[in-house]
């Protein structure tokens, strides 16, 4: 009995896999965006939350959270976005082969 394991394709794993490298790379892009978000907004002072966070004790920790709140939220966006509007897997579930663009 020959052994069925040996037939079925290798799995790549971690950032060798492609969607995974790719959600990786987009959420770090966004994630950039949402720093320099976060930056504009300190900077600009608006909504008047540099003072805010000037006048505070514990200005570091509004800071963390607001540059974190961007990062986390622009990176996801991003990430999700980019998911979406793969064409790669548009192609696929349209029966296209993504390396011929036949039918």
């Amino acid at each position: 009995m020959p052994d069925e394991t040996s037939t079925m394709p290798r799995r790549t794993t971690g950032l060798k896999d492609p969607v995974v490298r790719m959600i990786v790379t987009h959420w770090a892009l966004g994630a950039g965006l949402g720093a320099l978000a976060a930056a504009g907004v300190l900077l600009l002072n608006i909504g008047d939350i540099r003072t805010l966070l000037a006048q505070s004790d514990i200005e570091w920790a509004g800071a963390l959270l607001l540059f974190t709140g961007f990062m986390v939220t622009f990176g996801s966006v991003v990430a999700a976005t980019a998911v979406m509007f793969n064409p790669v897997r548009a192609d696929r579930e349209a029966g296209i082969d993504p390396e011929t663009n036949l039918e």
